[in-house]
């Protein structure tokens, strides 16, 4: 897929062409995963990229035969660490160099790497083409920029913790095995960075995770 956008000053906010609504509809399923990878960067890992990408590569690379898919997983992955790079100079090479140093990092602690490698090796192999991925998918990021990002509610997010240093604790303690009643959870995005620590995906803490969410007390319920 190759997308068509005007490159933009910033302060200008993003310039919409007559073919914008065809590329939407006929690259749907691509803009949605996109713009669904940018609000989780943007609100969910608060911009870290290296967070953002220990988390959703540690979890790909648990997907059994993705191999067909690195390419879109990289670029998904590129356009969403972009969104803190767009005002910087040379913003899409910063974009693959920090991509590909935080595989780097990711690849040398991971205990079962199925994929992790083959990207690094894919992104650095097709470095050209990958800034070019990047470079038409620009509008994208711009349009999340405008659309999505409000700075109002990035501070809600990061504000909303756990009351003590001993909750954030015991949350990040908390195994599978123990289903804690009545658990008041404010923030669930940051419930699940808390106890999303791990470096091996484990279906029964998922299992438990999402058991926990389902049956929190929220604030007002106390």
């Amino acid at each position: 897929m190759e997308f068509e956008h005007q490159d933009l000053k910033e302060g200008q906010g993003v310039k919409l062409d007559d073919n914008f609504e065809l590329l939407i509809s006929v690259h749907y399923r691509e803009v949605s995963e996109i713009l669904a990878h940018l609000f989780d960067f943007v609100y969910f890992y608060q911009q870290d990229h290296q967070s953002y990408i220990n988390s959703i590569w540690s979890s790909w690379d648990v997907i059994p035969n993705v191999d067909g898919r690195i390419e879109e997983y990289l670029t998904r992955t590129l356009c969403a660490i972009h969104f803190a790079n767009l005002t910087v100079q040379d913003s899409v090479a910063t974009s693959v160099a920090q991509l590909t140093a935080g595989l780097e990092r990711l690849s040398a602690t991971s205990t079962n790497d199925l994929y992790v490698t083959k990207a690094l090796v894919q992104l650095k192999r097709d470095k050209k083409r990958y800034i070019g991925l990047l470079d038409n998918r620009l509008f994208l990021v711009k349009l999340a920029k405008v659309l999505l990002y409000s700075a109002e509610v990035a501070k809600i997010f990061e504000e909303q913790r756990p009351e003590s240093r001993r909750a954030r604790e015991t949350i990040s303690a908390s195994t599978p095995k123990q289903f804690i009643r009545n658990r008041r959870v404010d923030n669930p995005l940051r419930f699940i960075a808390d106890v999303s620590k791990d470096r091996v995906s484990d279906p029964l803490k998922s299992v438990w995770l999402l058991t926990q969410l389902a049956f929190a007390r929220r604030a007002t319920d106390a």
